[in-house]
């Protein structure tokens, strides 16, 4: 399973890494313009620093085939570690196809459905960015989506994209994606419980009345 971080904000993504097992980072244009630096290849070149070896998943933002086939080039020549993404639209299954025909590395967007993930996938793009909450809030089965996509395609990995909870996370997993990309703060907040601090702190103070306050590696 891999966890990637759905953002472009240095200092969460510094404290992501530094707390949890990051498998990449991946953004969009409106992640992107959220940071209000308007100088785009800056931002990526420092992510990118930020990330090391980390893949970094960029949207390309191209309406026609040519268009997203052009940008995506220009991308991939940024780094070895880009991954270019493609909304899955008509054109941008041309686009995928013809990226990866080229060697680009992609990952394919804005899936809403069973039949754009498999298309994708066949189209040679190696993540398909199935969009969880953004379904769930439309009426659709977004773990059922999940579960046919992973069930057919065999060379593509499935990642559950666009969360507003925990809960949405899991059942994305359960379900059968093998990679989710989320906010560095609904890390957090999952990790926030009232009932995680009580047990640690009652755990704390059951030792410190037993050892007075000194530290395992005091007593090793």
């Amino acid at each position: 399973m891999e966890l990637l971080l759905d953002t472009a904000n240095l200092e969460k993504i510094r404290g992501a890494l530094d707390k949890y097992p990051v498998s990449g980072v991946t953004t969009n244009p409106s992640i992107l313009g959220k940071e209000g630096s308007a100088d785009f290849i800056s931002t990526i070149n420092s992510i990118l620093e930020e990330i090391g070896t980390l893949p970094l998943h960029v949207q390309v933002v191209g309406k026609t085939k040519d268009e997203m086939v052009g940008e995506g080039l220009s991308l991939s020549k940024l780094s070895r570690n880009i991954y270019v993404k493609v909304p899955v639209t008509k054109d941008g299954l041309g686009a995928i196809k013809e990226l990866s025909k080229a060697g680009v590395k992609v990952t394919a967007t804005a899936i809403y459905s069973s039949i754009q993930g498999i298309l994708a996938s066949i189209a040679g793009a190696r993540y398909l960015a199935v969009y969880c909450n953004r379904m769930e809030g439309s009426g659709i089965d977004y773990e059922n989506v999940i579960d046919e996509i992973s069930s057919t395609v065999k060379d593509s990995v499935v990642l559950g994209a666009s969360f507003k909870n925990a809960g949405q996370v899991v059942k994305a997993f359960y379900a059968g994606a093998r990679a989710v990309t989320v906010d560095p703060g609904l890390l957090d907040s999952a990790l926030s419980s009232p009932l995680i601090e009580s047990a640690v702190g009652a755990f704390r103070s059951d030792w410190d009345e037993k050892y007075g306050g000194r530290s395992i590696s005091e007593l090793v």
